[in-house]
């Protein structure tokens, strides 16, 4: 088993953005490959989860589209002890994000940052063994749910900071609004990522 991997949603029905956000170009490039981009650029090794695949990177179909994602990560077996899962949503991730939290999970089973007092579990670092929990309760419906029966570390904004993470590099869009204000403060403070 290798040390970590990164896994990349891009499964979401995409309903309050109108678009597929894995597709929504930033910058130039689609949202979903710039996060899987930045990943591997870091020696994450990449698999794509959900429903459509990212260009030249390994790729899991979801058996059932638009089911969430723990139907998703409920089919995934990791190939990491630590395992990296981030949302296609995120335009201004970096993968210093990743380092931090995985370096942050000490002796938790998941580190979640908090932003704007809201888990962002999309955006977190697990053991692999929290697949485990998971696929044995196929009764959940909610990270809410799974994180419950984890021991889970939370990263609140002052963290992410004093790690030297912006907590909007770990932000997701779900609307217009919010990915036109993200990177609006983006173009303003010269943080484009």
């Amino acid at each position: 088993m290798n040390e970590r991997q990164a896994v990349v949603l891009t499964g979401g029905a995409s309903r309050r953005m109108a678009a597929d956000k894995a597709n929504i170009e930033v910058r130039g490039v689609p949202m979903g490959l710039r996060i899987a981009r930045e990943l591997s650029a870091a020696d994450w090794p990449v698999l794509v989860l959900g429903n459509q695949p990212l260009e030249g990177l390994p790729f899991q179909a979801d058996a059932e589209q638009h089911q969430g994602p723990l139907a998703a990560l409920r089919e995934f077996a990791p190939e990491g002890k630590i395992v990296f899962v981030v949302s296609c949503d995120i335009p201004l991730f970096r993968s210093s994000v990743a380092e931090a939290l995985s370096q942050s999970l000490l002796e938790a089973d998941a580190a979640v940052p908090v932003i704007g007092g809201r888990p962002q579990y999309l955006c977190s670092a697990y053991r692999s063994t929290c697949f485990e929990v998971l696929r044995a309760n196929p009764g959940l419906q909610r990270m809410e749910e799974w994180l419950g029966l984890l021991k889970p570390r939370w990263i609140d904004e002052a963290r992410l900071r004093e790690l030297g993470i912006d907590p909007d590099w770990a932000r997701g869009a779900n609307t217009p609004e919010q990915l036109r204000a993200l990177l609006e403060k983006a173009d303003a403070t010269q943080d484009l990522g």
